[in-house]
């Protein structure tokens, strides 16, 4: 394989897009890495965005799945399929022979129980391929602390919401994920924790980071899995 390549930004960003950017990008390139690591024949990505647009430039084929800026480089197809309709609409869960799935801050936007999640990613996934899931952490220390205060750390469902748009309807902790994973023929390659965004804007936020390094991983605010598809899925999706 060629050199590692850094990370690019999305041409042409608007200024909220490069501030979106800017707070995720340690999120993205802890991605990126790994996918370079991989190093895939192939690839889906639901939810397309800043990691689309650059494993283009590794000379990967990627497909994608989701709302999906123009401003960013694709070299494949792009699904018109929505995840957010299955559990209404079983018809549309697709089937794919992907070597790697990547599904990075998507699963905890949609309507669905993690069972029918996994049952869709085990479908497009080959035998043996790789799915990448990036999610918040439910129970970080931040919002251990906010519920120790009687407050509710969780965003509401927002009102101006569309399929995709809706804020979180649901976050998930590590060992759901790694439980719901197992039982859908997944087999948990590597897991881990992170404090992968940006903690610079404030002053609460660098002691915040700097706190959370005395604690557990698993009070980290992100979470990363790799999966490998060991069988086909035993969960009903219909």
């Amino acid at each position: 394989m060629a050199a590692k390549l850094s990370l690019q930004q999305v041409p042409n960003s608007s200024p909220e897009e490069i501030e979106y950017q800017h707070y995720h990008w340690k999120r993205f390139e802890f991605a990126f890495n790994l996918i370079q690591k991989i190093n895939p024949k192939n690839a889906l990505e639901i939810g397309p965005y800043v990691i689309a647009h650059n494993v283009v430039k590794l000379g990967i084929k990627i497909d994608t799945v989701g709302y999906c800026s123009e401003k960013i480089d694709r070299n494949g197809d792009h699904k018109i399929f929505d995840l957010d309709q299955i559990g209404r609409h079983p018809e549309l869960i697709q089937t794919g022979d992907y070597d790697l799935v990547i599904a990075c801050e998507v699963i905890e936007h949609l309507h669905l129980d993690l069972d029918l999640i996994y049952f869709q990613l085990n479908k497009l996934t080959k035998t043996g391929g790789i799915v990448l899931i990036q999610t918040p952490n439910a129970v970080p220390l931040k919002k251990r602390v906010a519920m120790l205060f009687g407050k509710n750390p969780f965003e509401m469902i927002r009102p101006e919401y569309r399929p995709g748009y809706g804020g979180h309807v649901r976050e998930f902790t590590m060992s759901e994920l790694n439980d719901y994973a197992k039982r859908n023929g997944f087999e948990v390659v590597e897991k881990y924790c992170e404090n992968y965004f940006d903690y610079s804007h404030s002053r609460k936020a660098k002691l915040y980071f700097m706190a959370s390094k005395l604690f557990p991983a698993s009070w980290k605010d992100g979470i990363m899995l790799v999966l490998r598809k060991v069988s086909d899925p035993t969960i009903s999706g219909s």
